[in-house]
């Protein structure tokens, strides 16, 4: 990331939001291309049961399964849940090997 791209960084928690509204928020962006990432990490990782933690992995895979959107890099905790991605927005060309 350049100093140039910082000017495209969308911060999630500059407003209060729950993960609904986030999923929505990063959904919408990624839908016209406006950012070229989306990082995020579950804060609520500790607690891979509770509602926080689901929905937040919700997000993740709403935001995997898009057509222009790769997983860069993901890191999992032991049971294999997602803690923290990094995907990357190609646009509107689907990424490869998704259709």
């Amino acid at each position: 990331m350049s100093t140039d791209d910082m000017d495209n960084l969308i911060n999630l928690n500059s407003q209060v939001r729950n993960e609904e509204e986030k999923r929505q928020y990063i959904l919408d962006r990624a839908a016209r291309a406006a950012s070229m990432y989306v990082i995020d990490f579950n804060v609520n990782w500790t607690d891979p049961g509770g509602d926080n933690a689901r929905q937040w992995r919700q997000t993740y895979e709403t935001l995997a399964s898009r057509p222009n959107l790769e997983t860069a890099f993901v890191a999992r905790d032991k049971f294999n849940n997602p803690v923290f991605y990094v995907i990357r927005n190609h646009g509107y060309a689907a990424a490869p090997g998704k259709s």
